[in-house]
């Protein structure tokens, strides 16, 4: 089974408590078998707004968009269209089987939208 697990941060640079329960259930996950992937953000001012970078943690793909907090308006600090569409372009690379969202802090609640 493919599946893709959102959360707001994912280690090994944060290791609170949705950080290491996520980041633990993937690598379960994948030690039984499944295809696991993260989608996640990670502030970075050395880096561009909304560029995406790929990684590997523990032998799971991460998928981390840089969300540098430069929201003009409140509303942008739980919904960006811009983080749909990088999104919503991974849904269709990956594919999964199951989306498992942690949280979306840091994302957008539009995440919810593109999956229905």
């Amino acid at each position: 089974m493919r599946l893709l697990f959102v959360t707001h941060l994912y280690p090994p640079d944060h290791t609170a408590g949705v950080e290491v329960f996520a980041s633990t259930t993937a690598r379960l996950l994948a030690e039984a078998g499944h295809e696991v992937s993260v989608f996640t953000t990670e502030k970075d001012i050395a880096r561009a707004d909304l560029s995406v970078h790929r990684r590997s943690h523990g032998g799971i793909e991460v998928v981390e968009v840089v969300n540098n907090l430069f929201a003009r308006r409140f509303e942008e600090t739980w919904r960006r269209p811009e983080v749909d569409t990088i999104f919503a372009a991974l849904l269709d690379e990956v594919r999964p089987d199951v989306v498992h969202v942690h949280h979306l802090l840091y994302l957008s609640a539009g995440i919810l939208d593109v999956c229905a």
